[in-house]
């Protein structure tokens, strides 16, 4: 059975995303491949290869910058809640007065950002998985009930952060430590911005034109965003 062409494009695009190849670049390797089929007829899995191991030939996952993306996203995740904790306190507290960090409260921020990692890794784990298993049916169907697995046994694991909130497990008055309402709100809006890393690189080919924000970056500072072509080849 020959492999549908837009889900093997779609597929590719979403790979060479992920591992940083610059969105020009992105279209012109998927016209590539359309062009191919279109002219040959041949499967695009024969003539390339699994998605994941054709965009990894452009240019390889650097697993160090998706480690900085996750903490980022964690550190994202407590600047949000502490930047509610500051608008918002429990009891009226004045700018220059401490703001009292609970117990209840770092689980509430531990489980929202153990929640938001687990759906954010589980999402990049299916995206590898579905890159590496196409045409293959039996395949696809376990990579699907191990995803659904992961999830359950996850979400265990964030009830679990919840329940471990509770004041009497830590300390008998609940409270951690204390900060100043306004450092605590300052911490926020400076980790806040790692929310930014939350979305996951579109599987369409895409609906409307955009490019990266370290793309943009980098033409204003003058560095190049070129992408020679596949590994081993000139």
């Amino acid at each position: 059975m020959t492999t549908d062409v837009w889900t093997y494009s779609k597929l590719l695009a979403e790979q060479l995303r992920i591992n940083g190849v610059r969105e020009f670049k992105v279209r012109e390797i998927v016209a590539q491949v359309q062009e191919h089929h279109l002219s040959t007829g041949q499967d695009p899995v024969e003539a390339f290869g699994q998605p994941v191991d054709y965009a990894r030939s452009w240019r390889p996952l650097r697993w160090t910058s998706w480690l900085i993306r996750l903490v980022a996203l964690c550190a994202g995740w407590a600047g949000l809640m502490a930047v509610f904790a500051a608008i918002l306190p429990i009891t009226p507290t004045a700018w220059t007065q401490d703001l009292d960090i609970t117990a209840a409260s770092m689980a509430l921020g531990a489980g929202w950002a153990a929640g938001s990692v687990l759906v954010w890794t589980l999402g990049f784990w299916m995206s590898r998985q579905r890159a590496r298993s196409l045409g293959h049916p039996r395949r696809e169907r376990l990579v699907r009930a191990a995803s659904v697995l992961l999830f359950v046994l996850g979400a265990v694991v964030v009830v679990a952060v919840f329940w471990w909130g509770d004041d009497s497990l830590l300390h008998p008055s609940g409270t951690l430590f204390s900060q100043p309402r306004w450092l605590v709100l300052l911490f926020g809006l400076v980790t806040v911005p790692g929310l930014y890393f939350w979305g996951q690189p579109s599987r369409s080919m895409p609906s409307y034109p955009h490019e990266p924000l370290s793309t943009k970056l980098r033409r204003f500072l003058g560095w190049s965003t070129q992408d020679t072509g596949p590994r081993g080849q000139a």
